[in-house]
């Protein structure tokens, strides 16, 4: 008797091969994807996180001296910076996906957005110098970065100075 065929171990190796060179190729090509779909989500977040923040600041700005508000920022993948000196916020986010072009720079109501470093940061800024309102942080840092986590941004109008609202920003 004369058997032709293949044996049920190369068959069985045959399939565990096919399985995965399946899930490497799939792996491969879905998780850059996810990777950029994770950053354009956490960048969206983040703009409607500014936004917010925006919209607190000048609702404190139009209640006067003395005025208090809250707003909570949660940053996932990137950080929220918040520069006294320069009355502005921002966050940022480092991205091997192109997300935006190197050097873009676009405008969404209050937030600026831009990348620079070829593409592999993204930066959405609230900037309020050119406005009549000054940032000052409580504790009397120049530089405030607020990295993964869940804080509580206190925003407090301590009135007029030189033709300037004074905001005093600090967080829990």
């Amino acid at each position: 008797m004369v058997r032709k065929g293949v044996s049920p171990l190369v068959s069985y190796m045959l399939v565990v091969a096919l399985i995965f060179s399946g899930v490497i190729v799939v792996l491969s090509i879905g998780m850059p994807l996810l990777d950029r779909t994770r950053e354009v989500a956490s960048i969206q977040s983040a703009q409607d996180g500014l936004l917010n923040m925006d919209s607190k600041i000048r609702e404190v700005v139009s209640y006067g001296n003395g005025s208090l508000s809250q707003v909570s920022v949660s940053p996932d993948y990137g950080e929220y910076v918040f520069e006294p000196r320069n009355d502005s916020f921002y966050y940022q986010i480092e991205t091997d996906a192109d997300v935006i072009a190197d050097g873009t720079h676009v405008k969404i109501n209050a937030v600026n957005m831009s990348s620079f470093n070829n593409g592999s940061k993204v930066r959405l800024a609230l900037d309020y110098s050119d406005e009549n309102i000054n940032l000052t942080d409580a504790r009397g840092r120049d530089r405030v970065s607020i990295g993964q986590g869940y804080y509580n941004l206190e925003i407090r109008n301590r009135g007029v100075y030189n033709d300037n609202v004074v905001l005093e920003v600090d967080y829990q």
